[in-house]
């Protein structure tokens, strides 16, 4: 069946029906074109919600480093949990694989994060039970060598009352100087000690243990010189201190430099994972743009479509009944005037040709 044989009504109906199936497909392409723009900008913010807990993490960890705060410590444990709940809702929206395996990357490294950090506490606890025993067996060196010192210079103050011979008041004055040679480097050892927590350099820990040897040696020189036991009994008990206090500084370090690998490998773990959800972030603004503008220009020329073809249409159904139509009006007046010389061609199954074959029956 042709186009002209099709009765007029539904010519209309046809018409109308394309305007608006094109209408609503256009319709369907701004909502979807919306609807993956609102995916992206939720997708582009769950990433910089991310950025910002890693951070937190970050602020927290720097504050437990600081005063050992238990609460930064639970801090953490519960952002990491929120970022993997964020982490799958997120995931669920993407489409492209590059953004699942880079999401799921980042999920893998935070839960590293998460592991290194109960690492990093236990160490940290560990480290100030060092800490703390150092400084106890340090206390106890320094109070034992000032015993001694004390010891000695009463001796030396009793002999100097007693007017004893010359030579043996000097070796009470050189025992008495020995004495105090070792509460003096008990204290250079402090304060190497002090250097080495405050900087971390390496270099006082070799000064720490270089001063503590040289202390045993002191000692053990002095005790040579000793003749009461209780002297010997005395300088004994330093040289005990001093290797408790060099084995207590060693342990400190060690549990130092395990939480200071620790934290790099932490430190190391949130850059990455801030880069990776970086780059989530961009890309998911890339895509919304890309979306916005794919929606916008598929929207006006869908629009413009439905214009152009209703516009097409009515012009078709508008000729096809105006020009026949038209032709029968001009022979009607003919006619009307004793013309009946005319032959209408026009020939068709709709209500313009049941109107020629009428006008041709005349």
């Amino acid at each position: 069946m042709s186009w002209k044989d099709i009765k007029i009504a539904k010519k209309l109906y046809i018409g109308f029906g394309l305007v608006l199936a094109l209408t609503m497909l256009t319709g369907y392409i701004g909502y979807n074109g919306l609807n993956t723009y609102s995916q992206k900008v939720a997708n582009a913010d769950d990433a910089n919600d991310l950025i910002k807990w890693v951070k937190d993490m970050a602020a927290a960890r720097h504050i437990y480093r600081l005063d050992e705060d238990p609460a930064q410590y639970e801090k953490v444990k519960s952002t990491t949990e929120q970022m993997f709940s964020q982490i799958d809702e997120t995931r669920s929206r993407f489409n492209d694989k590059k953004d699942i395996d880079d999401i799921t990357e980042a999920e893998t490294l935070t839960r590293q994060y998460s592991e290194k950090w109960g690492v990093w506490v236990d160490i940290t606890n560990q480290s100030q039970t060092a800490l703390h025993n150092m400084i106890k067996d340090a206390e106890e060196a320094n109070r034992v060598c000032e015993e001694l010192s004390k010891n000695q210079r009463e001796k030396m103050n009793r002999e100097f009352a007693q007017r004893i011979e010359h030579v043996r008041l000097k070796e009470r004055v050189d025992k008495a100087d020995d004495a105090n040679s070792l509460v003096k480097m008990v204290q250079d050892c402090r304060v190497a000690e002090k250097n080495f927590l405050i900087t971390k350099d390496e270099k006082y820990v070799a000064q720490v243990i270089n001063r503590v040897d040289a202390l045993e040696r002191q000692a053990e020189e002095t005790r040579s010189k000793m003749n009461d036991q209780e002297d010997i009994d005395a300088i004994n008990l330093c040289i005990e201190a001093a290797e408790k206090y060099k084995h207590a500084f060693n342990n400190m370090v060690d549990f130092q430099n395990q939480r200071e690998a620790v934290h790099e490998d932490l430190y190391g773990l949130a850059v990455a994972v801030t880069d990776i959800f970086n780059t989530i972030g961009e890309g998911q603004e890339e895509k919304m743009a890309s979306a916005q503008a794919s929606a916008v220009s598929m929207t006006v020329t869908f629009i413009i479509g439905a214009l152009v073809l209703g516009i097409a249409i009515a012009f078709v159904i508008a000729r096809g009944i105006s020009k026949p139509v038209s032709n029968m009006a001009t022979i009607a007046q003919e006619i009307a005037v004793g013309d009946i010389n005319h032959d209408i061609k026009f020939t068709s199954k709709d209500e313009i040709g049941t109107l020629a074959d009428s006008f041709r029956g005349l």
